[in-house]
């Protein structure tokens, strides 16, 4: 890929580019992850940016020749726009230095940081992107495209088994003091009892034996008020492997309720949900939650997300 000379290209230039692009759209390639926002349209990033170049310079160069992602990103919030990335939108700001993207500044609670920025910057609420990708994303194809992934990514570990069990994974047949005082609370939030089965063994959607690591796919029924009381009682106890602070957040804004006939399924699936985190920690694997609409996993940067949630760790 051959340098190209960026200096030259102005805020201007990219207003221009848009009104170009807005005579004949269909000219131009559809974006896969990285929108231009302006005047609450998107536009494809890439395509943009050239057409920027060619405002500027007169000279129009190929989409091999300049990257699209997080040089794009960067590119065009420097100038003052907003971009959306992976359903993450940046921010932009008119400044005189370039900022920064690394892995640091997308965490796993969804917040977009560019560095560089004015207080007056804002970070979109990442349970609003959540939700909207609940909404946008078909959950079958997306569990599908998750585990074709793992299988991928552990192929030297024998792949990836879906649906195990472990002679350890149990519901309690005996609360200990965290067991009782998640129980308790979910007890008190609408008077039921009898929501938990003792000694039932649960199953983990997927699971990578030779690693030691547990994937657990969350759907939208998993935000429940239910779920939010038990990981609030998890205190300092047990660490998870996921970011529970924005699990806690999802819960309070979707306040999933379960239709089944079963009027405490909420709360026993949370009570089991908190077994398999519990249980995973204190029997030495890693328990990764993935939550459905956070991130797209057909996309072409599947593979980088991933590893991102491996990476995660909790602050203790």
């Amino acid at each position: 890929m051959s340098k190209v000379n960026w200096s030259d290209v102005t805020r201007e230039n990219v207003l221009n580019a848009i009104e170009e692009y807005n005579s004949n759209p269909q000219a131009y390639p559809k974006a896969r992850n990285t929108f231009l926002m302006f005047k609450r349209k998107k536009y494809p990033a890439k395509a943009i940016r050239g057409l920027a170049y060619k405002n500027a310079t007169n000279y129009e160069i190929s989409s091999e020749e300049y990257s699209g992602g997080k040089p794009t990103v960067s590119f065009l919030t420097n100038l003052g726009f907003s971009v959306v990335y992976k359903d993450i939108v940046f921010s932009g700001k008119k400044a005189a230095k370039k900022p920064k993207l690394n892995s640091k500044d997308v965490k796993q609670t969804g917040k977009a940081v560019i560095k560089n920025t004015s207080k007056a910057d804002k970070t979109i609420d990442p349970v609003q992107v959540i939700k909207k990708g609940m909404s946008r994303l078909d959950a079958t194809a997306q569990k599908v495209a998750f585990q074709n992934l793992l299988n991928q990514y552990y192929i030297k570990d024998k792949g990836i088994v879906s649906e195990m069990d472990f002679d350890w994974l149990r519901a309690p047949k005996k609360l200990d003091r965290l067991y009782a005082k998640i129980m308790n609370a979910l007890s008190d939030y609408r008077g039921y009892k009898e929501f938990v089965k003792p000694n039932i063994k649960l199953k983990c959607d997927y699971v990578c034996a030779e690693q030691k690591v547990i994937f657990e796919y969350d759907e939208r029924q998993h935000f429940s008020e239910a779920r939010r009381i038990s990981l609030v009682a998890y205190g300092k106890q047990i660490p998870t492997d996921y970011d529970r602070n924005l699990w806690i957040k999802a819960c309070e804004s979707i306040q999933a309720k379960d239709r089944n006939p079963n009027p405490q399924r909420d709360e026993g699936r949370a009570f089991y949900d908190s077994v398999r985190d519990i249980e995973a920690a204190r029997n030495g694997y890693k328990l990764i939650r993935v939550m459905h609409g956070q991130f797209d996993w057909t996309s072409p940067d599947a593979l980088e997300e991933l590893k991102r949630l491996l990476a995660y760790k909790e602050s203790r």
